[in-house]
């Protein structure tokens, strides 16, 4: 018994020293550090025990990529770590992985200006088009439509009577063609008002010289006509 006595004294004195709870239990140095790289609230985050481990970063969560913004391409967002997000790893530069698409729950919208009536595509910004402007649209996006291949002309678009203004937070007005025409004056629409008149567009837009020698014209013929038939 007075080997005993010791040992149970050591063992009070252990379990002092390291408080009341169960030290036997505690975590040891090869328990994986759990640090989250995102607030544990952020959506479109990948925190799962099997796929969701930052390698590089030592820290658990991965961001969704959205397919559209990958080089790869693809049906369904890709878990990313962090550093590979940073260093633009298989990511088009025309899409921003810090904005957030909540139909998707994954990042990367393409990068905009205007309110987001014109956006990025191959490092230079298009118009948003808007809905049923484009007869073959590339892409389907929150205000519209775009375009990766060539633009609608003003001509083209002349036509079928719309004219690329904004409307909202996309482009193209519809202008109903019994009371307007467009020109086009290069590529800027030229809005035409018929007041009941027949329209034969001349291929350009008319000018303020144009509108000025007209009205001058105008002008010194009615004085001419006043003092032949007023100043008796």
């Amino acid at each position: 018994m007075k080997k005993i006595i010791p040992l149970f004294i050591f063992g009070i004195i252990s379990g002092a020293a390291f408080g009341a709870t169960d030290w036997w239990n505690r975590d040891t140095i090869c328990t994986i550090d759990e640090t989250r790289c995102y607030n544990a609230q952020t959506p479109g985050i990948d925190f799962s025990f099997e796929t969701g481990w930052d390698v590089s970063g030592v820290c658990r969560g991965k961001k969704y990529i959205c397919p559209n913004a990958l080089t790869a391409g693809g049906y369904d967002p890709v878990a990313m770590e962090r550093a590979a997000i940073a260093n633009g790893t298989g990511i088009i530069a025309d899409f921003d992985t810090s904005v957030y698409v909540a139909n998707n729950n994954c990042y990367g919208a393409r990068k905009s200006k205007n309110g987001g009536a014109m956006v990025s595509v191959n490092g230079e910004y298009v118009r948003v088009w808007c809905n049923g402007i484009l007869s073959n649209p590339t892409e389907e996006l929150q205000y519209g439509e775009i375009t990766t291949g060539a633009q609608p002309t003003c001509t083209a678009l002349a036509a079928d009577n719309f004219a690329a203004v904004l409307n909202g937070k996309c482009y193209g007005k519809y202008y109903n063609p019994d009371n307007y025409a467009i020109d086009c004056n290069g590529e800027v629409p030229v809005l035409i008002l018929l007041n009941g008149a027949n329209y034969n567009p001349t291929g350009r837009g008319i000018t303020q010289s144009d509108a000025n020698s007209t009205f001058g014209s105008m002008v010194t013929t009615s004085a001419g006509q006043r003092g032949i038939h007023f100043n008796r």
